[in-house]
């Protein structure tokens, strides 16, 4: 059973894991055609991979998008010159990203 389909088969709320990996995939090649893709397409992709998995809308989950590509953005800017401080920011915006998704998945009750 490829990754994605065992995933899946433990969810609380199975997803289509082919979708996901074929979204997943997407993202991977338009991040790397950055002269062709906007940021707003990076985030498009990254919550349509997460509103797949957790059956959520993606506007739900614009907030993790966004400060997911900030992430990247900003390491992008610093190309070889990047310190050790820079990965510490990076690490910030990605558990602010995480925290968001988190919200935006939790089960309201």
């Amino acid at each position: 059973m490829p990754p994605a389909a065992a995933l899946s088969a433990i969810a609380a709320e199975p997803f289509d894991a082919k979708a996901a990996a074929r979204d997943e995939l997407e993202w991977w090649i338009i991040r790397r055609e950055r002269d062709q893709y906007t940021t707003s397409d990076w985030e498009r992709f990254i919550a349509g991979v997460a509103s797949t998995i957790y059956h959520r809308p993606p506007d739900a989950i614009g907030e993790y998008a966004k400060l997911r590509v900030q992430a990247m953005s900003f390491r992008d800017e610093r190309g070889e010159n990047i310190t050790e401080a820079d990965w510490t920011t990076i690490r910030e915006m990605l558990e602010r990203a995480w925290t968001a998704l988190a919200a935006a998945v939790r089960p309201t009750s």
